[in-house]
């Protein structure tokens, strides 16, 4: 999962990249998702930062936690790709 996680912030560079020909309104829906992407990524390692730490119950509830955030996280990014290619 840490890899997937850090995995983003290559594919967020090539997003960035990609728009860099976005004007206008598009540029500014453009930047609102892209702090959304970046705020989503930034609570995926956080909560894969608290799994590590944890221990029993507490890991298996933090690990079905992070799974859903990397799967939010991957799934906004995947809207993203399709929107701005």
């Amino acid at each position: 999962m840490e890899a997937k996680i850090k995995g983003y912030d290559q594919g967020l560079d090539e997003l960035k990249a990609k728009a860099k020909g976005v004007k206008g309104e598009a540029k500014a829906e453009f930047n609102r998702q892209m702090d959304e992407l970046r705020k989503k990524k930034e609570a995926a390692s956080q909560k894969l930062k608290e799994m590590k730490s944890a221990t029993g119950r507490a890991w298996e509830d933090l690990k079905s936690g992070t799974e859903a955030a990397v799967e939010d996280l991957e799934k906004t990014f995947n809207q993203m790709i399709k929107r701005f290619k």
